[in-house]
Formats: C-alpha cells, structure tokens, sequence
C-alpha cells in the first residue's frame, strides 16, 4: 500500500466535504459531526473504568448488522461499556439517540495522530468492524496496542483493494484479527487466497435483525382501520424513479389493493409531490388520528421514520425501493413476513446477495418499468400457485438463515469477553 497516496485521498475527501458543505447538507453533517470530536470523546470517556466494547459500521444498514449483536453484549455482559461508531450522517443522524449503547460518535478521520489520540481516550478492550470497514491507519493501532478485533457479517468481492498485488502490509494486519465472520463462500474463499484463515461462515446478522423485529412488532390499529380488510402492497423506501413506476399502478383499476408508500425522504416537498401524483383518495399518517371514515381513503402516506419494519405484516405484497439508485433497501424486513417482493432490476442488486437468493427462489421478483410491475402483480394475482411459493420461499429463506448472533456470541463468550 502507498501510504502517501492513502492519507492524501483521506485528507482530499475531508477537504471536498469541507468545500461541498455549505451547498450540501449530508457533506454538511459529515464535517459538523467530526467538529472537536475527540475533544467530545474525551469528555465523555473522562474517568471510564469499565471495559469498552466498540463497533463499528458504515451507515444505517450496517448499524442493524451489528445491533443483534450490540444487544446481546448488553444482555450478557452488563459490566462493558458499549461505544458505537458512524462513518456516515445517515447512519449517525437516524441512530445518534440509540439506546442499546452507551455512547455514539463518529469515526474519527483516519489518519495516524486521529486514530492514536481514538485509542487513548477510549482504550477499547474489543473493536468489531461490520461488512468491509477496514480503515488502514485504525486497524494498524487497534493490531499495535493487541485490540482484539472481529469482522462480522463480511462480504468482499474480488476487486476489493485487499486483494491487489502491492498490498501485504493490509493483508498482513488482515491474518492479525482475532476472527471474521463472513456472509459467504466466496468472501471465505478470497480471504484464504491471501492466508487470512481464521475464517468461519456464519452469514448476515440481519436475518436475526429482522426476526426479532417481528417478535416486538406490535399493532397499528390506525392502519387496521385504513384497510378495513382490504388486500394492500406495502411500498418500503421509495425514492422518485420508484414511484415513476408505481403511479400509473396506483391510479389505475386494474388491482383491488390499497397502497401503503413509505418513502426513503420524508421532506414536506417530496411527501407533497407524491399526493400530488396519486389520483385517489390519499392521507398522511399523521393526519389520520381524528379521521372519520378512514376506511373510504385508497393510498396511505406514511410521513414518519421507525414504522416500515412492523408496516409489511400488512402487506399482501412489497415493494422495495432504492433498486434504481443502486441502493436497494432491506428486503429482508419483507421476507420475514412471508409476503411476495418486488423491486427495481438493476445490475448493481448483485451487491445485495439476500436479494439475489431472494430472485433466485421466486421469492422476489424484479421489474424494468411500470408495465412490468403491473404485469407481475396481476400475476401473482391470478396464479395462486406461484404467489404461494414466493410466500413460502420468502418466509423459509429467512428461518434458514438464523444464528449468525449466536455464533458469534458463542465466540465471543469463550475467547474474549469476561
């Protein structure tokens, strides 16, 4: 690894941020967050006598990787003090108030004095990394003060900087991690191609994420009494390009379904331009609480964070956005549920391997444009047979991929934590 040309694209990427955020508010937040950050850290952790437990994750999606595990430290080791780290504001904005840790910061930026001054203040006795964030600078010091580290829920691809010829030192510091817990074979494989080999496949925490969240689900009669019965699809994370495709769907008569929209932004614009759009009788979640006859409305808006997750126990049928972005959203918060799921073909839905087996299992099922997406659900509609095995596949899918947490903790239990 060129060192030099590696704390120059840290620093260039700090400085474009710096540069973007007047104009652009998650460039905005990414350097607001970081303003005297360790100075906060070091406040915070003034006098700590209790052993930290440190995870880390990207942004929001990698955050519901690590909480299985998170709360499971919580429960089992009550006496670790449970540091949780964003890279991302979309990570760090929605979760900053996330009870199941006992502080949440950012990640410092990583270059050598950053990471040292990090190690200092906090002294963590275990630091897990989820999915694929290795930060060079910070995993050299956590390896140099004998930090037990873990990855889990690692997924790597061949082209994954690792895996090139100029870089051994990263390789090296890879063999040093106390264990990685990978989604996949083919991770597996490629870590043993570079001698990493304290390597177990245990799959993706999220499985356990999402089966918990159907345990603590509980009911939503405002949404009981909006569908009166009525068969709806449940739209999850919607950006526009989504809805493109769902409007003449929505406005036309060819389905008897109600539709729930749960989008990604919730901004007074967006959540306007989609009523604006939709030709039917439509109301916002927050105006419903004194609604007489709630039921005679079609199309419910969902403008609030934290409800999609319990929403798709309502679902005849998902539609999950973001596919058209390259940024699908959580199929699995669906497929838990046992329901038929569709969203947006795009090429890059390869790096979502739940939503590739999902696919392949005629659990889901994946549309160009409106008329496919029409053509799909009447379908389904109309072929009990094939919407009774995308049923059964979806649900079994999600049972089958259980116990990543339990392995993990299992390790855990026995190696390092006391």
């Amino acid at each position: 690894m060129n060192h030099i040309l590696y704390n120059l694209v840290i620093w260039g990427y700090h400085a474009l941020a710096l540069l973007l955020s007047p104009f652009n508010k998650k460039a905005r937040l990414f350097t607001n967050g970081r303003k005297n950050l360790l100075i906060k850290l070091e406040k915070a952790f003034q006098g700590n006598t209790k052993p930290v437990f440190w995870l880390h994750a990207a942004s929001l999606g990698e955050f519901e990787q690590g909480r299985p595990v998170m709360e499971r430290v919580r429960l089992q080791f009550p006496n670790y003090r449970i540091l949780l780290t964003f890279y991302s504001p979309s990570g760090y904005e929605v979760r900053k108030n996330y009870q199941g840790a006992d502080d949440v910061f950012y990640l410092p930026k990583d270059t050598k004095k950053n990471v040292k001054q990090f190690f200092e203040i906090v002294n963590p006795e275990i630091g897990v990394l989820v999915k694929y964030e290795f930060w060079y600078h910070l995993i050299m010091e956590a390896i140099r003060r004998n930090t037990h580290m873990i990855s889990i829920s690692t997924v790597l691809r061949p082209n994954h900087m690792i895996f090139k010829q100029f870089n051994e030192p990263l390789r090296e510091i890879f063999r040093k991690f106390d264990h990685f817990f990978v989604q996949d074979q083919d991770t597996l494989d490629l870590l043993k191609t570079i001698e990493v080999n304290q390597v177990e496949i245990t799959g993706d925490t999220r499985y356990d994420r999402v089966s918990q969240i159907v345990e603590d689900a509980g009911e939503i009669p405002l949404v009981d009494e909006f569908l009166s019965s009525k068969e709806c699809l449940i739209v999850g994370s919607c950006w526009p390009g989504d809805m493109d495709k769902l409007y003449p769907l929505i406005n036309g008569q060819e389905l008897k379904l109600k539709y729930v929209i749960a989008p990604h932004n919730i901004k007074e614009n967006e959540i306007q331009t989609i009523i604006n759009l939709i030709h039917k009788p439509t109301i916002r979640f927050s105006q419903i609480q004194n609604q007489e006859n709630l039921s005679s409305f079609e199309v419910l808006i969902i403008d609030n964070m934290g409800m999609l997750s319990s929403l798709y126990k309502y679902g005849k049928y998902a539609y999950i956005g973001g596919a058209f972005r390259g940024a699908l959203h959580n199929t699995l918060e669906a497929a838990v549920y046992g329901i038929p799921i569709i969203f947006g073909k795009h090429v890059n839905n390869k790096k979502f391997n739940e939503a590739t087996q999902l696919v392949a299992r005629k659990a889901a099922f994946e549309i160009e444009n409106e008329e496919e997406l029409k053509n799909t659900l009447l379908m389904l509609e109309k072929d009990q047979l094939v919407r009774k095995k995308a049923m059964s596949e979806s649900f079994s899918q999600v049972k089958e991929q259980l116990g990543a947490t339990d392995s993990i903790m299992k390790f855990l239990s026995k190696s390092i934590l006391k």
